[in-house]
Parts: structure tokens; sequence; C-alpha cells
């Protein structure tokens, strides 16, 4: 079956930062990474204007950066195979992994709770994927064919 989501993820945008991201607020490709641990973070964003969807932040091991993804209406995949869509983000500074909190301004206002913040093993990433293990699962963070949005999944 196949699941176009282009219309969600334009929508989803569009409510989340305006017409334009800006000049300043951009999401850097994925390094090349290979076996390294680094803090991953998930939260729980109840946002006013985009509403309820969970944030994956993977902290770059060498820049005070998270990587992130917006995925909607649920965490990460439960069941072997299970796909969810997972929208690219701007990055975000390091420090905001882990808040927890109101926030009252811009597109993200609503309450934020960290759900998960420790370190994962980043098995394998580069500009179109991300392969990690997170609490002894194997998930995988990738671009579709349109090269436009991500999937994530579990794989073991």
């Amino acid at each position: 079956m196949s699941i176009d989501y282009g219309s969600f993820v334009e929508e989803y945008t569009k409510i989340a930062f305006g017409d334009s991201l800006g000049e300043n607020v951009k999401a850097r490709p994925i390094p090349q990474l290979e076996n390294v641990t680094v803090p991953m973070n998930i939260q729980r964003h109840d946002a006013q204007r985009a509403g309820t969807h969970y944030d994956l932040r993977i902290q770059d091991p060498d820049k005070p950066i998270s990587y992130s993804w917006a995925i909607p209406k649920a965490s990460l995949p439960q069941e072997l195979g299970e796909k969810r869509l997972a929208i690219r983000q701007p990055d975000h500074q390091a420090s905001y992994m882990g808040f927890s909190g109101d926030l009252k301004t811009r597109y993200g206002a609503g309450k934020v709770k960290s759900e998960f913040h420790d370190q994962v093993e980043v098995r394998e990433a580069n500009a179109g994927k991300v392969r990690f293990i997170h609490d002894d699962k194997e998930y995988l963070l990738h671009r579709t064919q349109s090269n436009k949005n991500w999937l994530i999944r579990r794989t073991q």
C-alpha cells in the first residue's frame, strides 16, 4: 500500500513554520557516522497549532546541535516493520534536549514533555538515513524515494 504524505507535510510545515522557514533556521545534512554513542531525546509536544506529535532529536557528536524530526500522533514504532512518517525539522540547539515545560510563543506554543533522554548507539548515519539502537530495538530513519519526506521504522 502506498501512502502519499505530501499534502499532510505541506500543511504541517505551514502550520508549524509559516510560509517561510527564514534564513537562520535550517536542517543541516546528517554527517557520516558509524558506531557512535550520542544523546537522543523524544519529547511529546502538545502544540496548539500543529497538534500533538513527538519530536525526535539526535545530537551531533561534534557540534552543539541536534537533528530533529516530528513524528505525528505517535512516538517510535513498536512493532517490527511498522513505519511512521518523520518530518525533518530545523536543527535545534543541543541544550534544548531534555526540555519539559510550556512554550508560550511562536509556532511551537504548547506543552512539551521529555519522555526519553539518554544515550543511543548510532550504527550508521548519512544524509539519507540514520540507523540507531534504542531500548534493545533497532530503528531506521530514512528519506523516501521522493527525497522530500522521511520514514522511521523498527527493523529489529
